[in-house]
């Protein structure tokens, strides 16, 4: 993936932290592959960037896919499983398969190796109105934020006024921003 097509979503995103984030990203998605194709493709990638994250180089991972892995919301969630069991049995120590629960899940974070992430969806199953809008984009992306990025911004936990903060900003777009949503959101 060239880094302006997730970049392309993130300089339009609400979330006060996202200018700032380094991002690395998957090879580009391709609409005739599988899913275990790409998930084969981007693995270098992904064990790269969440090395980096240990390092304070980068702050999380984007997976891109293509829109069919979106199209709906009980496709994205079936496709956020896959990945996310895909990945987990690659991991040392291997990790136990997820469930659409986990995927929904608001307190769920990504585990494998060492790190975990907090995971976000970008998706074309959301409209304009939604805090995951992709802004058009076609594609649908897996962000994997991980938990050292949180931990370098806020060593504590995140302020409540800078969570109210991002929360206003989204409800000025018209994206209300819902805390309570796990990497695939319940409501569409």
């Amino acid at each position: 993936m060239s880094q302006n097509t997730f970049q392309y979503v993130l300089d339009r995103s609400e979330c006060h932290y996202a200018a700032r984030s380094v991002i690395r990203t998957s090879p580009p998605s391709d609409c005739s592959a599988t899913l275990e194709e790409h998930l084969e493709c981007a693995f270098p990638s992904f064990r790269a960037a969440f090395a980096e994250c240990l390092t304070g180089e980068a702050d999380g991972y984007v997976l891109e896919l293509p829109g069919w892995a979106g199209e709906s919301l009980e496709r994205l969630e079936e496709t956020t499983v896959a990945v996310f069991d895909w990945y987990g049995a690659r991991s040392a120590p291997r990790r136990p398969a997820v469930s659409p629960e986990d995927v929904t899940d608001p307190s769920h974070w990504f585990r494998w190796g060492e790190h975990r992430a907090f995971v976000l969806c970008f998706a074309p199953c959301f409209g304009e109105d939604h805090a995951r809008y992709g802004f058009g984009r076609p594609e649908t992306f897996v962000m994997f934020q991980h938990e050292r990025a949180f931990h370098r911004r806020h060593p504590q936990q995140i302020p409540a006024a800078v969570r109210q903060a991002v929360r206003r900003t989204f409800d000025e777009a018209g994206r209300g921003y819902e805390y309570d949503i796990g990497a695939v959101p319940t409501y569409d």
